[in-house]
C-alpha cells in the first residue's frame, strides 16, 4: 500500500559527498537511508515551474520512502511512503 503525504512534508536530509541522501529526519521518520532510485522532474505546472530531484530511499532497511529536493526553492520533502 502507498501513503501519499499531501501536502509533502519538509524534512532534514544529510547527503554524502556525491549528493546521495544518507540520513533523514521528519518525525516519526528518522534514521539512515539507502538510496534505491533517482530521477529528475522538470516541467511547467500551469506557469509555475517545477524542478525536483526525486529519490526512492530505504529507511532503516525496511520502509521505502519517496523524497525529493526542490531544485528551485531548495529544501527536502517526503511525498510518499510505501509499506
Amino acid at each position: 500500500m502507498t501513503f501519499l503525504i499531501d501536502p509533502p512534508r519538509e524534512l532534514e536530509v544529510r547527503t554524502d559527498a556525491a549528493g546521495y541522501p544518507r540520513w533523514l529526519q521528519a518525525d516519526p521518520l528518522i534514521g539512515e537511508v539507502e538510496p534505491v532510485q533517482r530521477w529528475l522532474a522538470e516541467l511547467d505546472w500551469w506557469s509555475r515551474p517545477v524542478s525536483r530531484e526525486y529519490w526512492k530511499v530505504l529507511l532503516g532497511g525496511q520502509l521505502l520512502c519517496e523524497i525529493y529536493r526542490d531544485l528551485e526553492a531548495g529544501g527536502w520533502f517526503v511525498e510518499r511512503v510505501y509499506d
